[in-house]
């Protein structure tokens, strides 16, 4: 087959999947002992089915980046969270015109990736624009965990300036992993981005605080801290 048209097709063939199944995220963490800091960290995922893993390898070799992590209900999860990582991708899916189905979804959440590369989240209408997008991203979906912007203006108030952070900085990307957090319930392992749940930290102050965060909002969830050895 002519190269130009096996790449045309492979391309065509990863702008189908990831516009039908493809999910773009914001999330939104709060921690700190007064529950007024937050962590916004955006992501693009894509879930299938255990059978399908093959097609989430074949996908991230595509792409280039990102992890694929075992679900135990029965899914594996192609997962991209570093912004420099998925500045990427944004490259590859602005160039291709990836996007019919969820193109709305696209725009709101590849701006906020942006702003959130150039700190304007720091900044009062920054902040309020990404969290504007988020609801928009969110719209159709309804979850008594998720935190709303009314939610959010109400526990920053003033202090939004000291108060607002994303773990993904250009900075922090450069540093490595070093801890990765297990989660279980009923003593079986979940995917902790199931329940909006960051796993990856790069020191144990950042892990602690979080992990306190965590079992104060869900009792029921059992922890487990594991070293990487770097």
């Amino acid at each position: 087959m002519n190269k130009s048209l096996h790449n045309s097709l492979e391309n065509a063939w990863a702008c189908g999947l990831i516009d039908g199944e493809g999910s773009f995220s914001l999330h939104i963490q709060k921690y700190g002992k007064d529950k007024k800091n937050i962590c916004i960290s955006p992501s693009f995922s894509l879930a299938l089915h255990y059978k399908d893993k093959d097609t989430l390898e074949k996908l991230k070799k595509f792409m280039g980046v990102g992890n694929i992590i075992k679900n135990p209900a029965g899914h594996f999860l192609y997962q991209i969270t570093s912004i420099n990582d998925l500045l990427k991708i944004i490259k590859v899916f602005d160039r291709e015109n990836y996007f019919f189905v969820k193109k709305n979804d696209y725009i709101c959440w590849r701006d906020s990736v942006f702003m959130l590369k150039d700190g304007e989240h720091r900044d009062y209408n920054g902040l309020f624009k990404i969290l504007k997008n988020r609801e928009e991203l969110n719209k159709l979906t309804q979850s008594k965990r998720r935190i709303g912007l009314k939610d959010i203006e109400k526990m920053i108030g003033g202090n939004y300036k000291k108060r607002v952070y994303t773990h993904c900085s250009s900075n922090v990307d450069k540093a490595k992993k070093q801890f990765e957090l297990k989660v279980f319930l009923k003593n079986k392992e979940i995917l902790p981005s199931s329940h909006g749940l960051k796993w990856e930290f790069y020191n144990h102050e950042t892990l602690n605080n979080f992990l306190d965060l965590y079992k104060r909002v869900y009792p029921k969830l059992k922890f487990k801290i594991v070293e990487r050895g770097l």
